[in-house]
């Protein structure tokens, strides 16, 4: 049996950097355990927030992950630039910047996986994104290969 004393002392050297024994999938599994859904969702936005920052140049105003079976959604808001929003006035502008978006987006992909593996131990299965220049949001869902509700429960 674990007592909850021994558990905080188990997150704390492995979050203490003491995890070489366990390895770096290991320690994200183990801290997995010990977080709730609304924990992880909230370190998936951290970290897909650095990575629009230092990938696209910019983060969002606000972010807000959810986590369904097995789909990462996040939801981005204000995150085009003024430029960008004078630029979504028209219909070739609003072309222009969905091409450019996406392909910043096809061509950073392993960063945005790599920034979710971070948080949780999962192998990605496929990404998908797309920009609203109406509203200046951006949607980005990723698949992974497990029910990730299932096993947050566990």
């Amino acid at each position: 049996m674990i007592y909850a004393d021994e558990c905080a002392i188990i997150i704390f050297i492995v979050r203490d950097g003491f995890d070489g024994a366990i390895g770096t999938a290991g320690r994200i599994v183990l801290e997995m355990m010990f977080m709730t859904k609304g924990q992880i969702e909230s370190r998936i936005s951290e970290a897909i927030s650095k990575f629009e920052i230092e990938q696209m140049g910019r983060g969002p105003e606000k972010i807000r992950t959810i986590i369904f079976q097995d789909m990462i959604m996040i939801r981005l808001k204000g995150f085009l630039s003024p430029s960008e929003k004078n630029l979504a006035q028209s219909r070739d502008g609003t072309e222009l910047i969905k091409k450019l978006r996406t392909a910043l987006f096809e061509n950073a992909r392993e960063g945005l996986e790599d920034a979710i593996r971070s948080v949780i131990d999962v192998n990605v299965i496929s990404t998908h994104s797309d920009v609203s220049t109406k509203t200046g949001e951006k949607i980005i869902v990723v698949i992974v290969d497990r029910n990730l509700e299932e096993a947050i429960n566990e």
